[in-house]
Parts: structure tokens; sequence; C-alpha cells
């Protein structure tokens, strides 16, 4: 069964809330799609593999901003030089993982400015990156493909599954049936692979994209003041050039604009 892992980065907004012109006014979502359980399951392997090397133990959840930080339970990254031999051992290891990458970013002060009465960025969000994985990859119903999340709460897990489902997205110039999704919700320290994997390869890849198009973000929100850009650290660039970049989505056909990428408004 074809799997996606879903991790997003940001905390979606309210109306009314000030731009902070900064990586903190966006909102960023990845899907790590493993075609089959076989690749899914070697990734997996490979993974806890680097845990025990690193942690001595496969039930530490790797979690990537308290890694950063060195918090509980890593204190030995407050040692820059551990973090970043972990991290690079990660970027190496996922280097000959079989799976590909889809990323939505959205620059909520801007939404929220342009339309009147938005959705919730989370929601939008996660549709324009299924729209992507879907349209792209040509993967349509009956075809089934597990989703496995994040859990938000009971409340908001089931407005998810309803996007999921193509019961209540936004209007879509997309004419298609999406393909039958299992949704499976887990929380934080559930220890799942998947979900650990994609919060790793999402800190680094919302880092470089961010930067990287700054001017292009800039350009749709002239009244919001100029933007400061993401601290990236060296490991970042070996994960985006190793785990991140080779790994976008390959869509079916030939096309020039970069389906793995969608930027909104």
């Amino acid at each position: 069964m074809p799997t996606i892992f879903v991790d997003e980065y940001g905390t979606p907004w309210k109306n009314g809330r000030r731009a902070y012109n900064d990586p903190r006014d966006i909102f960023a979502i990845i899907g790590v799609y493993f075609r089959d359980r076989k690749a899914y399951c070697a990734a997996e392997q490979s993974f806890l593999d680097l845990k025990d090397l690193f942690f001595y133990s496969r039930n530490v959840v790797a979690h990537d901003q308290k890694m950063r930080k060195g918090n509980h339970p890593f204190y030995a990254f407050r040692d820059s030089s551990k973090r970043d031999d972990f991290y690079r051992e990660f970027a190496q290891r996922a280097a000959n993982w079989d799976y590909e990458i889809f990323l939505a970013i959205i620059d909520q002060p801007n939404h929220f400015s342009k339309y009147i009465s938005p959705s919730d960025p989370y929601r939008i969000a996660l549709q324009f990156m299924l729209e992507r994985f879907e349209y792209n990859k040509r993967i349509f119903a009956p075809n089934s493909i597990d989703l496995v999340l994040e859990s938000r709460g009971k409340s908001f897990d089931s407005i998810l599954t309803c996007v999921i489902a193509n019961r209540c997205r936004l209007p879509s110039l997309f004419s298609y049936s999406p393909p039958n999704y299992h949704s499976f919700f887990f929380k934080k320290d559930d220890r799942v692979a998947g979900l650990e994997i994609a919060d790793l390869l999402l800190a680094s890849a919302w880092r470089m994209e961010y930067n990287a198009n700054i001017g292009t973000i800039l350009a749709s929100r002239p009244h919001l003041g100029p933007l400061g850009p993401a601290k990236v650290e060296p490991f970042d660039i070996d994960v985006y050039n190793l785990a991140v970049k080779p790994k976008y989505l390959k869509p079916f056909g030939v096309t020039s604009s970069p389906v793995h990428l969608k930027f909104f408004p």
C-alpha cells in the first residue's frame, strides 16, 4: 500500500494578527511518499538503526525543534558537533531511501489580507499539497493510499479528514476524483518513524526553500514590509542537497513548473 507521511511547520493564524516579517509568518507542510510497504520498511529500519547509534534507544522520538535547541532528551546536542553529525548521517542514509517529497508554503499575513473569508491555512496547505501529488502522479480513484498525520485534536482531525476525503475542499480547477485515502492520526510521542522522518526533512526543506524564494514572497506582499531570512545551519544544506532536492516529486510527462512546491497566495 502506498503511504504518505505528513508534517507541518508553523501555527495557523487568525484574522487581525500582525505580521512578524520573518519566517514565523509562514505555514509549511510536507508530504513524504513511499510507493509501497517495502520502500517504507527499508527506510524505517535504517532510521531506527540511526536512533540506536546516536541515542542508544529506538524509543526516543526524533523531534527537530528539540534537537536544534538541545532540549530534553537531547542535551548531548548542545555540543553542535554531535548534533551536526546526527543530521549529516541522517541525510546520507535518507539519500538511499526510496521516497518522494512535495511541499506547500503559505504566507499567512498576505493570505489573510488578500481574502475576506480565508480558510484555516492548514486546510488550504493540505489541499494544495494533495492536489499536487494527485494530479502530477496521476493517482486518482479508485486507488487507495494510507495518509499518516500528527493529531491536532479530535475536532480538527475531523476537519482534516473531511478535506482529505474531498468532502469539503475549496473549489478547484482540477476535475477528478482523488484516491481513497485511509487517514491515520498519531500523537507526537507515538514513535512513528515516517512522521519523524517527515519532521526532519521539512525542517531543512522549508528553511532552504523560504530563503531561496524570499524575492517571490516579497513581490506578493509589498504592503507588509521586508522579510527576514530563516536561520540555516550548515547541516540544513546537507539534508536539503542529499535528502530533499533529489527526492522532489517526479510527475508523469514533461513539465517546466516546480510541481513539488506550491507557494500561496
